[in-house]
């Protein structure tokens, strides 16, 4: 018997596409775990971002190169150049660019991977006066494994940064947008 988990999708023999309830146990043999595709990871990515961030800024694209292949994927509070101060996403307090690496040529994922964090954190004023800038708050953790564990560990982040927002929201240098109308 497999105990798989809520949500998990398994493809049957019968060629169908199923998503598991809570608590489904199956035989071995009856079903098998789907393989998720870069592209379909890029879309997963998209609809966890956009159902904690709704009115905000997401990207996931899989980049095809001659030196290897990848998955990029960014993401800000603001959601286009008009909500960016000045106009650059680089002004954004919650600018994040994430990799993966590990997808073969024949555009799949390999066994296990890694999202990187190429940069990222939420910027807020600085609680100590001796800093007259910013501060910073981190909550990202290396998330690695398969691709469907790789989602769960992005949308466990996901939640985290949402909870970051929220907690310092009246504590953010001032943008072009009401952050708390972006919650």
């Amino acid at each position: 018997m497999i105990k798989l988990k809520e949500g998990q999708k398994v493809l049957a023999e019968d060629g169908k596409l199923y998503e598991i309830e809570k608590g489904d146990v199956l035989k071995e043999g009856t079903l098998q775990e789907a393989e998720i595709t870069p592209q379909e990871f890029c879309d997963e990515v998209k609809e966890i971002f956009s159902s904690y961030f709704p009115k905000s800024f997401v990207q996931a694209s899989v980049s095809l190169h001659s030196m290897g292949n990848s998955v990029y994927i960014a993401f800000t509070l603001g959601k286009d150049k008009s909500e960016y101060v000045n106009g650059y996403a680089e002004n954004d307090p919650m600018l994040h660019k994430l990799m993966i690496h590990e997808v073969t040529k024949e555009v799949q994922f390999e066994p296990k991977i890694e999202l990187k964090l190429l940069t990222g954190h939420l910027s807020v004023l600085p609680e100590d006066p001796k800093y007259h800038y910013t501060d910073y708050v981190r909550v990202w953790r290396k998330i690695s494994g398969t691709p469907e564990k790789v989602l769960l560990g992005f949308e466990k982040y996901i939640q985290k940064l949402y909870d970051a927002v929220k907690a310092n929201a009246d504590n953010m240098h001032e943008q072009n947008y009401n952050i708390k109308d972006k919650l």
